[in-house]
């Protein structure tokens, strides 16, 4: 590994290892904004805490053939899976989000997973990010709006593809989708602000009041993660 790669890899090991990283399992998820802005965003389904031996399997070795191991594996701690959470851990972030606008219904079910029912409304005078949660230290979500200041928006759904909401390290070995085969989701955007670009090779279908919709079918075996941009009412 270069200089370079190595020190990324340095620094972002303990965020990998203490923070939160999230997948979605079976779900069903819209995301509904209009030219003036106003937006109701919905997630209804599963989230899978990602499996961090498969995240971090050959990260920061070196390029001399014994790849997969370093030169001082520490030994491995039952409770330093998903992210270093307990069980108890596990049911507190339940109980955490719970308390947050927008989680109608939280639960840990078990074998790291929770079910979640969530429903955001707003203006987007402001980025909107979900899921995120500064005490739990979730990171990489799953979809991310961006409020540009030419008058467009852009959505994009990392998670929902095969990045499957992983980050692109030097030294990281890229999983893709395949690093999470329990996705099984669809995702529904619906708009009546003009449309710049979309990754839906099918592209809108427009309804009778000129509403454009695009709907993505979201498996592991999904390439393209959806991503639109949209131009606002000034």
């Amino acid at each position: 590994m270069k200089p370079l790669a190595r020190l990324i890899a340095a620094a972002l090991m303990p965020l990998l290892l203490t923070a939160c990283l999230f997948q979605p399992g079976k779900f069903t998820s819209t995301l509904d904004i209009n030219a003036d802005r106003s937006f109701t965003f919905t997630y209804l389904g599963e989230i899978h805490a990602a499996d961090m031996d498969k995240m971090t399997e050959g990260f920061g070795t070196e390029e001399t053939g014994t790849e997969g191991k370093t030169a001082a594996e520490p030994e491995e701690k039952p409770a330093e899976k998903s992210g270093g959470m307990s069980e108890a851990d596990k049911a507190a972030l339940a109980e955490t989000l719970a308390k947050e606008a927008g989680y109608r219904k939280v639960e840990y079910r078990g074998e790291d997973m929770w079910f979640v029912d969530y429903r955001a409304t707003g203006t987007l005078n402001h980025s909107f990010l979900f899921p995120f949660n500064s005490d739990a230290e979730m990171i990489f979500p799953f979809i991310a709006v961006e409020v540009r200041g030419n008058g467009t928006v852009r959505m994009k759904a990392p998670a929902f593809g095969k990045s499957s909401g992983q980050p692109s390290v030097p030294g990281m070995p890229a999983g893709g989708g395949d690093s999470n085969m329990r996705i099984d989701g669809d995702f529904t955007l619906t708009t009546d602000a003009e449309i710049i670009s979309q990754t839906n090779e099918d592209g809108p279908v427009v309804g009778p009041d000129g509403t454009k919709t695009i709907r993505w079918r979201i498996t592991p075996q999904t390439d393209v993660p959806p991503m639109a941009v949209l131009r606002m009412r000034r």
